[in-house]
């Protein structure tokens, strides 16, 4: 059965203006890279599940499975430098999953320009990446000197762990409730797309079940790098407090907002002030009357359990002093938490390209 996100569907909260997590930075190397070896910034992220719900990030990546440098782009391929010598399709979906993304690292201008964009891996050959662009051309984001690296995503294995490493609580009926076990849901917009939990063997064999389509292990059912995901801990289930081990986001990271509502978290294992975040220079539309309405301009919420918290927007300076207001008092210091999700509601109907600045 589906559940829906309580409080997430609509919201009349109407502020106005008033006038008047542990990480452990170490450094680490990359495992592969094309030219040379390159210095990493290996980190851990305390993760915290209370019982019920939970909407969280992975604030963690994968080390790249390989860097390069870009010698030719068409409309959807880009094709690396060199000799990669990959598998057919190694780097392609499975089970419905994309597996790893092509991230811009750097670019060859002088300026970061793109860096931060990416885009799923669909198929490639020995040194050529096709990617799900969404219809966007690639030459024009991308070009011959670019520097690309490809990045598995992070799975529900590696967050939740599986069998014996298990940390959630196990289903025993074939049938979704946080009362008896932890539920896992992704989202779209302001619902649930997809139903996960994981199954102990009773009915069927043992493993993580989506939408009743399983079993799995867990290291397939992945999440973007700026995706996050409801998870309901079971009912009167004790705080769980585990650690995520990665490598930290060390340049810009793109989050690409579609009209409406948008999940999205930061991807960076530090919190990052909103005011030097670059979300408003991204097109974000500013307030000019003092109150917030999703038709006027564009909104951030927190969320806390599954309801909005805080309601932030942009004011233009007509009313007061221009900048970024948290339930109608200026903050332009606020932080966009770690591991924590977000909703973006974006008005323009051909969306934004938010490319976050590196909060560090």
């Amino acid at each position: 059965m589906k559940l829906r996100i309580s409080g997430l569907a609509g919201h009349e909260t109407g502020w106005r203006i008033m006038i008047g997590a542990t990480l452990l930075l170490c450094p680490c190397h990359a495992i592969q890279a094309a030219s040379s070896d390159v210095g990493q910034v290996g980190g851990i992220h305390r993760l915290i599940l209370t019982a019920g719900p939970n909407f969280i990030s992975a604030p963690l990546h994968h080390a790249p499975a390989f860097r390069g440098t870009v010698s030719s782009v068409a409309a959807g391929a880009v094709t690396l430098s060199g000799t990669p010598g990959w598998s057919a399709n190694q780097f392609g979906p499975h089970d419905g999953f994309a597996q790893y993304i092509a991230l811009l690292r750097n670019t060859a201008s002088a300026t970061p320009g793109n860096q931060g964009d990416w885009w799923p891996v669909q198929a490639n050959t020995a040194n050529t990446l096709t990617l799900k662009t969404g219809g966007e051309d690639l030459t024009t984001v991308v070009g011959a000197g670019d520097e690309l690296e490809i990045r598995r995503l992070i799975s529900l294995q590696d967050i939740f762990g599986t069998g014996t490493s298990l940390r959630l609580f196990k289903d025993s009926n074939g049938s979704a409730s946080a009362k008896d076990e932890d539920v896992i849901y992704l989202v779209s917009g302001t619902s649930f797309s997809s139903e996960v939990f994981y199954h102990d063997g009773s009915l069927a064999p043992e493993g993580y079940y989506v939408d009743g389509n399983g079993p799995f292990d867990g290291s397939t059912i992945t999440i973007g790098p700026d995706e996050p995901i409801m998870i309901f801990r079971k009912t009167s289930a004790p705080t769980l407090n585990f650690f995520a081990v990665g490598q930290v986001q060390a340049t810009r990271l793109t989050h690409y907002l579609k009209f409406g509502p948008n999940p999205v978290a930061t991807g960076y294992p530090v919190v990052s002030p909103i005011g030097s975040s670059d979300l408003l220079e991204s097109g974000w539309k500013a307030d000019s009357d003092g109150s917030a309405n999703p038709k006027d301009e564009d909104l951030l919420y927190a969320v806390t359990g599954s309801s909005f918290s805080d309601e932030i927007f942009y004011h233009d300076g007509t009313l007061v002093a221009p900048g970024w207001y948290v339930n109608g008092v200026q903050n332009d210091a606020f932080p966009l938490d770690s591991a924590k999700g977000l909703f973006l509601f974006v008005q323009n109907p051909l969306g934004l390209r938010w490319r976050e600045s590196v909060p560090f």
